[in-house]
């Protein structure tokens, strides 16, 4: 029967023991796990030690003595030499550090354009069952190309060939300027468009003003 601990716990416990401490504290510990493997399994009492050693590491790590450069005159030496070399290669340290502050930039705009492009429809709750029609077609000088816009009656005649499609939603922009108007008030036509009632069990969009289930018993409301 082996008496000794798994080395593994026993480096363990010598990395998280002061060093002062070191000896006196893993002579103790080699006693308690002669103690547990007496009344334990092999497994059971390697547990314990474990579980021993780590319910130890705060209380050890806080006698440990850490060293951290305090002396002020270390500091300041390194600071006027830092100094003296960025004006004895003034240029060369410049383009270091336009270099330096324009990679970092560049990282950081790119990071927030990824972040913007992958989760700027992430509000949707229905989002990953949420998909868009984007019909391609072959044009004259044989040129695969993509378009946003469909036929009206395309998105109902899906549902009759797909019956996986739950609901559906058309959206248009009005291009050219319509005469619609609110008393004597002209309204313009970038404020106006047109969806279907589903439009808000789809997208996840709250009203500035209304009620919502209210707004979509009518179609042409």
């Amino acid at each position: 029967m082996t008496e000794a601990p798994p080395r593994w716990i026993a480096n363990l416990l010598s990395a998280l023991c002061p060093e002062h401490l070191g000896d006196e504290i893993e002579g103790d510990f080699f006693e308690h796990y002669v103690h547990l493997r007496k009344n334990n399994s092999n497994f059971g009492a390697n547990r314990k030690a474990f579980g021993f050693v780590l319910f130890s590491a705060p209380r050890l790590l806080s006698k440990r003595k850490f060293y951290l450069p305090t002396n002020m005159d270390m500091i300041r030496n390194y600071a006027i030499v830092a100094v003296r070399n960025l004006r004895r290669q003034l240029g060369y340290s410049l383009i270091n550090i336009f270099g330096l502050a324009a990679g970092l930039a560049s990282c950081f705009l790119i990071a927030l354009y990824i972040q913007f492009e992958i989760g700027y429809e992430g509000f949707h709750e229905n989002k990953d069952a949420i998909y868009r029609y984007i019909p391609r077609y072959k044009s004259e000088d044989g040129t695969v190309r993509m378009q946003t816009w469909t036929p009206p009656g395309f998105a109902p005649a899906m549902t009759d060939y797909f019956p996986e499609i739950e609901r559906f939603t058309r959206y248009s922009i009005f291009e050219e300027e319509p005469l619609l108007k609110n008393g004597d008030v002209v309204l313009p036509s970038e404020y106006l468009a047109l969806g279907d009632r589903d439009f808000f069990s789809i997208f996840s969009i709250r009203l500035l003003r209304g009620d919502v289930q209210k707004y979509m018993q009518n179609h042409f409301k």
